[in-house]
């Protein structure tokens, strides 16, 4: 049984179906499978390519490398969400404090952006949030999707990234 309503299931049904695309774009059918890691992180065997996925809403970010591992994390701001005690219970007094210091209408953005550096860095080792919070991460940059919405890319090795947004339908 599906839990999501009618039109969000459509909307990941045809996020499905892009991330599909794009993959295929590097992957033909028959040269790899699917599989996931002890995590739950998917990748190709063989693996032809590295990728990564994640959506928030109607907002999907994919990104592919061939050479590095790598995370991606997109996640749209929600202004009345408790985000000082997210942050405290996510990652300590400290994060917490700078969050808390900054003026009430930065804290959403500022925690959203945070939010998805450490979430692409944790995709990018293949952890998700089971690692523990002073583990140390790879680096995660911020990405310009527009419109104000935070997303972030983090890479082990490999060269200099080149990011692309696609649109469909244009």
């Amino acid at each position: 049984m599906d839990a999501l309503p009618g039109a969000r299931r459509e909307v990941r049904a045809s996020q499905r179906e892009a991330a599909r695309g794009i993959l295929g774009r590097y992957v033909s059918e028959g040269d790899a499978r699917l599989v996931r890691g002890m995590h739950g992180k998917p990748a190709f065997d063989p693996p032809l390519v590295r990728f990564s996925i994640s959506h928030s809403e109607c907002v999907l970010l994919v990104a592919v490398c061939a050479d590095a591992e790598l995370g991606v994390d997109v996640e749209l701001v929600r202004p009345r969400r408790p985000v000082v005690a997210l942050a405290r219970r996510t990652w300590g007094e400290e994060e917490a404090a700078a969050l808390q210091a900054l003026p009430p209408e930065r804290r959403a953005e500022w925690f959203h952006r945070a939010w998805t550096r450490h979430e692409a860095a944790r995709k990018c080792m293949g952890t998700g949030l089971a690692v523990t919070p002073d583990a140390p991460l790879p680096v995660a940059t911020d990405l310009d999707l527009g419109d104000g919405v935070p997303a972030a890319l983090a890479r082990i090795g490999g060269p200099p990234a080149l990011v692309r947004g696609l649109q469909p339908g244009r």
